[in-house]
């Protein structure tokens, strides 16, 4: 299993929207992954290489409130999380960065974050 793999399963299990690798369109509300940062190996002292990669989170859906809803959900399923996104290992997820956005042309509003993975495992 590769870590996007495990983050599409446990946002499965963790979120009541649809869950996307890139935004189709045909079904809200929608939380759409895009990775952002390949993984960065990292050394911290008494540990094996540790892998950093960060994935964009992208709330959609027709109403603000509704958005600010679904990105909590996202939140609250991942920031802090450890040990494994649905059975891939992980050490642990934390939010980096939160900001509103609007699609003009869809008229979609738009949650967008940033939450960083660390893993020992290939993505």
């Amino acid at each position: 299993m590769q870590l996007e793999e495990g983050l599409f399963n446990y946002l499965k299990s963790a979120v009541s929207a649809s869950i996307y690798g890139q935004l189709r369109g045909d079904r809200l509300p929608a939380v759409v992954y895009t990775l952002i940062s390949d993984p960065v190996t990292i050394s911290l002292c008494a540990v094996d290489q540790i892998h950093e990669s960060r994935y964009q989170i992208d709330c959609y859906t027709r109403k603000y409130q509704q958005a600010k809803q679904l990105a909590k959900q996202v939140i609250q399923a991942l920031h802090n999380h450890t040990n494994s996104l649905a059975g891939y290992p992980i050490q642990r997820v934390l939010l980096e960065n939160t900001m509103d956005g609007f699609e003009d042309n869809a008229k979609l509003h738009r949650q967008i974050l940033t939450f960083v993975i660390y893993h020992n495992g290939d993505t």
